[in-house]
């Protein structure tokens, strides 16, 4: 059995293996500038949860629930509608190999 030096990345890999790609074609202040950057949408989710968190503890479970749901939600679209062209670039890198 052989082995690659590229682990095989599922769906659930995608966006840690992107990010890492685009950090490593950068160097010096635009490599910094840049890791500053990928993290934003998922810092605002988290930043979202902790303003959720106190509103949590005095509505009804599930009102809770939809409003952390929400949260995720929104996440998931930003993620999905910003990373869209990087996603459509990788699906035609594996589609050429």
């Amino acid at each position: 059995m052989t082995t690659s030096a590229r682990p095989i990345a599922n769906n659930f890999d995608y966006f840690p293996i992107r990010a890492q790609q685009l950090l490593e074609a950068r160097q010096g202040t635009e490599r910094i500038a840049f890791a500053r950057s990928v993290g934003r949408g998922r810092l605002i989710a988290a930043i979202a949860c902790a303003a959720v968190f106190p509103i949590a503890l005095t509505v009804a479970a599930l009102a809770a629930l939809a409003l952390v749901a929400a949260v995720w939600i929104a996440l998931h679209a930003y993620e999905i509608i910003w990373w869209r062209e990087a996603r459509a670039a990788a699906r035609a890198l594996r589609a050429t190999t």
